[in-house]
């Protein structure tokens, strides 16, 4: 990520929270940036982590309001 200049913590922690979750998905994602040819711009960058927020965005609001849905179900017959 240093590489292709990804520096700020805020816009890194999307990258480092993949690796945790899905590593195999976070190594070809790297891969893909890293062997980029020719190199990616940094405007080309900004898109990167600009869609890596909106997906990490919608998977919030995605468990968010499955969370709601789920909280909503009756729970006196749960096993």
């Amino acid at each position: 990520m240093t590489r292709v200049g990804l520096l700020d913590d805020e816009k890194r922690i999307y990258f480092t929270a993949h690796v945790a979750i899905d590593p195999r998905h976070s190594r070809e994602l790297s891969d893909g940036m890293r062997m980029q040819r020719p190199r990616l711009a940094p405007d080309e960058i900004n898109d990167i982590v600009y869609g890596a927020h909106l997906a990490s965005e919608t998977g919030r609001r995605q468990f968010d309001r499955m969370l709601g849905f789920l909280r909503a179900i009756p729970t006196e017959n749960a096993a």
